[in-house]
């Protein structure tokens, strides 16, 4: 799976030094048959105070990307084929530009 900072800064993070490099020009090693999917916290805004949310997600959360960043986004995957993108969050349907993002997504 290619982390979503790497798609979205070209930079990976520590777990690189031990899985290895990748950059947009050669996201991975995986084949046409065998392509990565991504789970996408797109969100840290949440109308629940879960305690077992992994991201600490709450009605005062970070709203995450802009809509023109979440778009550019979601056209690099495209880009990449990635066969699955799976909109998380916190609550992804509280981003106003949700149906926005996910129907770029599903073209």
């Amino acid at each position: 799976m290619i982390p979503v900072s790497v798609l979205v800064t070209g930079k990976g993070t520590v777990s690189f030094k031990i899985k290895g490099e990748f950059n947009r020009e050669k996201p991975s090693k995986f084949s046409e048959v065998f392509r990565p999917v991504i789970t996408w916290n797109m969100t840290y805004k949440c109308n629940l105070l879960c305690k077992h949310c992994y991201i600490n997600a709450s009605p005062k959360g970070e709203e995450g990307l802009s809509t023109n960043e979440a778009l550019n986004l979601v056209d690099q995957m495209k880009e990449l084929k990635i066969p699955l993108l799976i909109m998380s969050g916190g609550e992804p349907l509280l981003r106003k530009d949700f149906f926005l993002i996910a129907e770029r997504a599903s073209t």
